[in-house]
Formats: structure tokens, sequence, C-alpha cells
């Protein structure tokens, strides 16, 4: 009869301290990728240093533990979580919901920087299809 181990526990001083460390470099290369790759295009970088997370156009990381599992047990290590907002969209009666999502958890600070610059772009592209969506129902009723 197998028993499972505990899940070893990341430190909140730890985690704090990976993410201070890793979060100049991350601002470097999220502002090189836009560069090199979007020359031009506008979007909105701001770092949260109360909780040390990253907020590109809407978009967030922030750090969090990651559970790894392994042979040994399973464990936390520091790492990123990918976050968006909904919107719950509103009636007569009721105001819209805005909550934030969490998409994805990545290890690697450069995987989640990948993902943040693709996520903006997705969304971005997802905005641009409705609004001509919407633009060539509402040609069509004229």
């Amino acid at each position: 009869m197998s028993t499972a181990k505990p899940i070893k526990r990341l430190d909140d001083e730890d985690l704090e301290k990976y993410a201070k460390k890793e979060l100049p470099q991350m601002v470097k290369d999220i502002k090189k990728a836009m560069e090199e790759n979007f020359p031009g295009y506008a979007y909105e970088l701001k770092v949260d240093e109360s909780d040390n997370s990253i907020h590109l156009n809407g978009l967030s990381l922030i750090p969090v533990p990651v559970v790894c599992k392994s042979i040994r047990g399973s464990f936390e290590t520091p790492g990123w979580q990918f976050t968006s907002w909904k919107e719950d969209f509103g009636t007569r009666e009721t105001p819209p919901d805005l909550q934030e999502v969490p998409i994805s958890e990545h290890r690697s600070s450069f995987e989640a920087i990948r993902m943040l610059i693709v996520g903006m772009i997705e969304y971005q592209l997802l905005n641009w299809f409705q609004a001509e969506d919407e633009a060539r129902a509402y040609a069509e009723m004229k």
C-alpha cells in the first residue's frame, strides 16, 4: 500500500526573492521582444512592486509556487501564473462583472514572457475580428 508523500512547500520569502531577482530581466526581455518583433506597436507595460507582478495590456504574470511531480514526490518551485480578465456581460439589472482568470502556470520566466506576449497578440486579434464582424453585420442592416 503506497501513501502519497506530502508536497514540499515553497517558502513565501523564497518566492518573493525569486520574483524580485527575475523581474528586471523579464521587463528587459519583454521590451526587447516587442521592439524587435513589433516595432512601433503601442503597448502598456507595468510592474507592480507590491506583489512583483507584470502587466501587459491587461494581461498579467503573477509569481506563484508551481507544483512539480517527481519520482521522489511532489514539490513546489517558483514560477509564474499567466492571467487574463474575463468580463461577464451585464444586463439592465446587473452591472458587468470583471474577474481575473488564471490561464497557465510556468516554471520558466522566459516561457511565461512568451505566453504573455502571445496572449496579448491573440487578444488584440480577437478584438479586431469581433469589431469587424459587428461592423459588417451593422452595415448589412442598413
